[in-house]
């Protein structure tokens, strides 16, 4: 069978998902540990037992660790399904390519899992037809029926269809034998027989087909990405007991719409995939609310009105700065620089494009800092005048001290003032290097002072 011809003969079956069934099916797990859990039901957060105690210890002592310290770590496991094992687990279904690599752990996670001691795992109901998977390659039996266990039951052709595919591809013999369904066969034949020489047919619903599957798969990431937000919402919730009961059903609901749309991508209908997958989304964001948590977008806003009010009291200092007399142009042009980056903060938010929107709003306080940082150089270099004026009085009063003494007059109570003035001074320094500008001018003043005393006093 002509691969190209097999293709033109499933229009809903795109070339990405072709090509991700096939794997799946020729997947052989990777036996980096032994498992001898005994897994008889779906596993997701929240669930406690013998069995999530068991897939804890498989984990870590697969390099997959759920903690290095605490509960859940080496040792110290425990039997409650939270979100260390969730992410343990996708980690392991990530590098296993176990797809969606989520940390749930349902059918197919079973399959592969359990086929790392060869054991077989749910048969599938094919209503007493059979399989032969003789010429399969090593390992496929288990993983196959985990992923058709995963599908459908209404549809008993979609056995004949993997297997057609399988043979397009070269991965197993031509001669594999069928599910034994003479009609399903039959329409299989005559559908491909009718496609041969269709190239400008093929062409095109290659191309379409090539669009449709980037939807669905952008959609299923974001809508697992969503039901893993949900997950630690709902696990980190303070919400009411009923608002927690509502996002427990929603949360439900989403894991079910994401195993229908994965099941209906595997299938290639790529428009139940996508109203599954929104269905998901959608149910995942209303328990991730329900349970109170924080949207990224809900985050940022926050964050940008924050920072606008920042702006606002920033402007209001320059203005009181300038009403007294400081000079605040460096200012000025800095804090409008941090208005124009947060309005490119906000396009980026428009645009769903959170980490640039971050890493602006990030650049925006800072710019703030230096806006107010370049009115508080303004004040040092009033203190500084003020520290060196006190300075010149000290030494203009030291001549004079020096000049009496020569004369023979009494200096002892010039001398005194000039040490206190001298006292002062130091003192007015040290304010200034501690950024207490208003005490270094109060202090370099009040040396001034005592040095135009210590003259007066001569």
């Amino acid at each position: 069978m002509n691969t190209r011809i097999f293709l033109a003969s499933r229009n809903t079956l795109t070339v990405c998902s072709i090509f991700l069934i096939a794997f799946l099916l020729s997947y052989a797990p990777q036996t980096s540990a032994s498992f001898s859990c005994n897994l008889d039901r779906n596993l997701d957060i929240g669930i406690e037992g013998d069995d999530v105690l068991c897939l804890q210890k498989f984990l870590n002592g697969s390099g997959y660790t759920l903690t290095a310290s605490g509960a859940g770590s080496p040792g110290f496991e425990t039997n409650r399904f939270g979100a260390l094992t969730r992410d343990a687990l996708a980690r392991w279904q990530t590098e296993h390519d176990v797809y969606p690599a989520s940390g749930y752990l349902g059918g197919i996670t079973r399959a592969a899992l359990n086929a790392l001691n060869g054991a077989v795992v749910e048969e599938v109901e094919t209503n007493d037809d059979s399989i032969d998977t003789t010429n399969l390659p090593g390992g496929t039996l288990s993983t196959l029926e985990g992923v058709l266990s995963s599908l459908s039951d209404t549809d008993r052709r979609q056995a004949n269809e993997l297997l057609a595919l399988l043979q397009a591809l070269g991965i197993v013999s031509s001669e594999t034998s069928y599910v034994n369904n003479d009609t399903d066969n039959e329409g299989v034949e005559e559908e491909t027989d009718e496609e041969e020489g269709g190239e400008d047919v093929e062409e095109e619903t290659e191309e379409s087909n090539d669009e449709d599957v980037t939807d669905v798969e952008d959609l299923l990431d974001d809508a697992i990405k969503m039901i893993r937000d949900a997950e630690d919402a709902i696990d980190d919730s303070t919400a009411t007991a009923e608002a927690l009961i509502s996002a427990k059903d929603n949360y439900e609901d989403a894991r079910d719409d994401i195993l229908d749309a994965f099941a209906a991508y595997l299938q290639g209908n790529d428009e139940k995939a996508l109203d599954s997958a929104d269905d998901a989304y959608k149910n995942a964001e209303d328990a991730f609310e329900d349970a109170g948590g924080v949207s990224k977008d809900d985050e940022l806003e926050d964050r940008i009105d924050e920072i606008e009010d920042d702006i606002e009291n920033t402007w209001d200092e320059l203005e009181d700065r300038d009403e007294e007399g400081d000079d605040i142009s460096d200012a000025e042009d800095t804090l409008e620089e941090a208005e124009a980056t947060l309005e490119e903060a906000k396009d980026a938010l428009d645009a769903e494009e959170y980490d640039d929107a971050e890493d602006l709003l990030d650049e925006v306080e800072d710019l703030i800092d230096d806006a107010l940082d370049a009115v508080v150089s303004g004040e040092a270099d009033d203190a500084q005048d003020a520290i060196d004026d006190a300075k010149d009085a000290i030494n203009d009063a030291q001549d004079d001290i020096d000049e009496a003494d020569d004369d023979g007059d009494d200096v002892s109570d010039a001398e005194d003032l000039l040490e206190e003035a001298q006292d002062a001074l130091d003192e007015a320094e040290d304010a200034l290097d501690d950024e207490d500008y208003d005490d270094a001018i109060d202090f370099a003043e009040e040396a001034e002072e005592l040095a135009d005393e210590a003259k007066d006093s001569l």
